[in-house]
């Protein structure tokens, strides 16, 4: 449909204008644009003129072709019937009308012909009918004018018709006329013709075809009268105007493949190719026992822009399936990736020490849940940070306090660099919920998979023989550590470079 709109910009452009010249041809007049409305000034152009007998589309009965060079003004001067042909323009038979001419042009001085329209043949042809009028039996031209009535004679006879008198000169040039920018027209439809208004021609559209790029559609224009519309889909932006106003779309994605696929859990993610136009505001994956999933069901919020994202499923049923979508967000809607469908594996017993979900299990509630610690050390000279400031909220001992106790020293302490705040940001193998853990998260790590190796396990965690920070503070000056050395707990300055073990819970 983009093809039709750009050739009836085409004829909209093409002003053409006919008389009557010699008897063994006819002017024709025209001004050239490209289709982007320039008008194309002192450039050899091709063009090749067809007449046909009946209708728009009819028989055609003469075919002539003219390589002229437009002048200053983009127009082009030629005379019907003395171009370069094999027809015999001598032999039409201008009494068995009506005629049109079709007009066919290639701005590149080629032979490449686009036609731009088709125009109907008035008065030009019938002057070369009349050429032959008095040839054979042609008809009885009218009744001239009674003769002077004598004195005293008889009315005189009915005078012969005169013969036609020759054509007058070509007027002069006329002054160039409007660009045709910013000029509103009108499209109409009859059937299966498209016509443009002030001249733009005629455009005939086989709608009944099979083929869809053809189709007859309807046509809308912007609130801003930047844009046109087409009914089935697609827009054309007003020449002149910014890209910029092109409508958003939906973004496009794809869906990644799973990966890392347990009883409970499973990682995907998507690739956002192109954002649509609009900033990609939420972007993740939707997954469902159902097809077809979408943000309605459960979803994980992995950012916002393009690119490719990594999403980690949780709270899975073993031996279920499942169906997941990456989806994008962005102001025009969302859009969704490809469907993918994974089978969660049989529930099996976790234990301390298991490699699982970006770590090592050191800790297991009993409910189906725990604690991991990062298979290595996120530093080995980190300070606690803020000496000589007290941190509302991070003085959290227990099991399950680590990762508030986190949130209090980024809230409350702003220095770079610190254990909390390494953890805090830490993204490790697709994780970002890490933080630093509290007193007795930590000690549970030495014993478990650590040197302390209550479980006969080893150092499971390979952690360094030397002191590691926990969340806890103890004073203004004083944060709880724990020795990896021996089994022993203390307060140390928190000015002092110790080792960091980043955990998450599951």
């Amino acid at each position: 449909m983009k093809k039709l709109i750009l050739s009836i910009v085409a004829i909209a452009t093409l002003s053409l204008s006919s008389f009557g010249q010699s008897p063994e041809g006819f002017k024709y007049q025209a001004v050239v644009r490209d289709a982007g409305n320039l008008i194309l000034n002192n450039q050899a152009v091709g063009m090749q003129m067809t007449i046909q007998q009946g209708s728009i589309g009819g028989t055609t009965v003469y075919t002539e072709t003219f390589a002229p060079t437009t002048n200053s003004y983009g127009l082009v001067n030629l005379e019907i019937g003395t171009g370069t042909t094999t027809d015999d323009f001598t032999t039409i038979d201008w009494a068995n009308g009506p005629y049109f001419i079709e007009t066919a042009v290639d701005v590149t001085g080629g032979t490449s012909y686009t036609v731009m329209g088709t125009s109907q043949l008035m008065s030009v042809p019938y002057a070369l009918y009349a050429k032959t009028s008095g040839n054979g039996a042609g008809p009885i031209g009218p009744q001239g004018p009674a003769g002077a009535i004598g004195a005293t004679g008889s009315q005189g006879s009915i005078g012969l018709t005169g013969a036609t008198g020759p054509a007058g000169a070509t007027g002069a040039q006329g002054l160039a006329g409007n660009d045709g920018v910013g000029i509103a027209q009108t499209l109409s439809q009859t059937g299966s013709d498209v016509t443009l208004s002030d001249g733009g021609g005629t455009v005939s559209v086989n709608d009944a075809d099979a083929d869809a790029t053809n189709e007859l559609q309807n046509l809308s224009v912007s609130a801003a009268g930047d844009t046109l519309y087409l009914q089935n889909g697609g827009f054309v932006i007003i020449p002149g105007i910014s890209a910029a106003n092109a409508p958003v779309q939906l973004a496009t994605l794809t869906t990644s493949a799973v990966s890392s696929l347990i009883n409970i859990s499973a990682t995907s993610g998507g690739n956002i190719i192109d954002d649509g136009g609009a900033n990609i505001t939420t972007r993740g994956v939707c997954y469902s026992i159902n097809t077809n999933p979408t943000t309605a069901d459960n979803i994980t919020n992995d950012g916002n822009g393009t690119g490719i994202f990594t999403s980690n499923l949780s709270g899975l049923t073993a031996s279920t399936t499942y169906y997941l979508r990456a989806y994008a967000t962005n102001s025009a809607g969302t859009a969704y990736g490809n469907e993918l469908s994974f089978i969660t594996l049989a529930s099996a017993a976790l234990a301390i020490g298991d490699s699982y979900q970006g770590g090592f299990i050191f800790y297991l509630d009993g409910l189906g849940g725990g604690l991991i610690a990062a298979p290595t050390n996120q530093s080995a000279s980190a300070p606690w940070g803020c000496y000589g400031t007290t941190i509302s909220g991070a003085d959290g001992i227990v099991i399950g306090t680590g990762n508030q106790n986190t949130i209090d020293i980024e809230a409350g302490c702003s220095t770079f660099g610190t254990a909390a705040d390494i953890c805090a940001n830490l993204v490790l193998s697709g994780y970002t919920d890490w933080f630093l853990p509290s007193r007795d998260e930590l000690y549970l790590m030495h014993q478990n998979i650590g040197p302390g190796n209550a479980l006969g396990l080893g150092n499971v965690g390979g952690f360094a023989l030397n002191y590691y920070w926990s969340s806890t503070e103890g004073s203004n000056n004083l944060a709880w550590g724990q020795n990896f050395i021996v089994v022993s707990q203390n307060g140390n300055a928190k000015g002092s470079a110790n080792y960091v073990r980043a955990v998450r819970a599951f």
